[in-house]
């Protein structure tokens, strides 16, 4: 049965697979990510529930606006849109929400979370060189019953559907509530 992921993007509706604006597009230029190893991989967030995806997209503001539903300058005509996608649930994520899987790894809770990259990117191209999986996914830091996910063959994804954002949506104002945002 395939499992569900949802991602927040700028999407252009024109854009092709490659191309920013697709949903299936990963940013060459990563770095930042908890996850990011440019140099050996190029990573793909998700979340495995549409509330969690609009949490970690949104999650700075202090305040949520309309506004934040439009698109990106640097995309003309692209909207902020919550992608559903479907993986074959045969995809191996090495799952450090886990607590064998954090002792087999030896990785403590702190440092699965943590804010320092070096460490968080570190761990993450341990698992990668040991290609046995195709991502990891960790609790968010935003609420932990939803998961992150980095994916590393974002070519196994399905776009499903593509939902241009708004204020209202179901999606939105979950996350808003559990983040404590003003609408």
């Amino acid at each position: 049965m395939p499992v569900p992921l949802w991602r927040v993007l700028p999407h252009l509706p024109t854009a092709r697979p490659r191309q920013p604006g697709h949903p299936l597009y990963v940013p060459p230029r990563q770095g930042a990510g908890r996850l990011d190893n440019p140099e050996h991989y190029l990573v793909l967030y998700l979340a495995d529930h549409p509330a969690g995806a609009v949490a970690e997209a949104f999650g700075d503001l202090a305040v949520w606006r309309a506004s934040m539903f439009r698109g990106t300058p640097s995309l003309p005509g692209s909207v902020r849109a919550l992608v559903r996608y479907e993986l074959d649930d045969d995809t191996a994520f090495c799952d450090l929400d886990d607590p064998a899987e954090l002792v087999t790894r030896s990785l403590r809770p702190s440092q699965v979370v943590s804010h320092d990259r070096s460490l968080t990117q570190a761990w993450a191209l341990r698992l990668w060189l040991e290609r046995s999986h195709d991502g990891i996914r960790w609790w968010s830091a935003r609420d932990p019953r939803w998961g992150s996910l980095g994916i590393w063959s974002p070519g196994r994804l399905r776009v499903v559907d593509v939902i241009p954002l708004a204020i209202d949506d179901a999606a939105v104002t979950t996350a808003a509530g559990v983040l404590h945002r003003p609408l």
